[in-house]
């Protein structure tokens, strides 16, 4: 499945050490996002992915513990981002 931040989207982050505060422009709502789910997010500024690069990409970029599978981290965290209105995926 491929996915984007929603159309009109621009994302205001606050980050903090572990943290970031994430405010949506569309819905008017902040959210406590980790700092991996951020990672996504700003993937996703540079434009749309599927599920599998953004696994790729969460596997390159952070050091995930040994029983911590890639595309099921991925997948958990593109359902919380969509459930928050912030990413969506796009039809095929």
């Amino acid at each position: 499945m491929n996915w984007k931040l929603r159309a009109g989207q621009r994302l205001r982050m606050l980050p903090d050490d572990e943290e970031t505060v994430v405010y949506n422009d569309l819905s008017g709502d902040t959210h406590l996002l980790s700092g991996i789910a951020v990672s996504l997010l700003e993937r996703l500024q540079q434009g749309p992915a599927n599920s599998d690069t953004l696994a790729g990409f969460l596997a390159s970029e952070w050091e995930l513990d040994a029983g911590i599978v890639p595309a099921a981290l991925t997948e958990t965290l593109l359902g919380e981002l969509a459930a928050l209105s912030l990413i969506e995926p796009i039809p095929s």
